[in-house]
């Protein structure tokens, strides 16, 4: 289920990530600003985040452990 939020000047979507079984493994929440500015994370099921990327082409992904 994918899930549109209008909050303030931004736009916030949230979307499930889901496994090749269908379970679903975490949450990406893209925030979009009304400049046309976006970052979106992904998350795992604890909200921790483990992937990060915006509009200025920046990425910073989590070192797996």
């Amino acid at each position: 289920m994918n899930t549109d939020f209008l909050i303030g000047s931004y736009k916030l979507k949230s979307e499930k990530i889901r496994n090749q079984i269908d379970e679903v493994v975490g949450f990406i929440y893209t925030f979009q600003f009304a400049s046309g500015e976006w970052y979106r994370k992904m998350c795992d099921l604890n909200n921790n985040p483990y992937y990060y990327e915006d509009s200025y082409k920046r990425v910073v992904q989590r070192k797996k452990n």
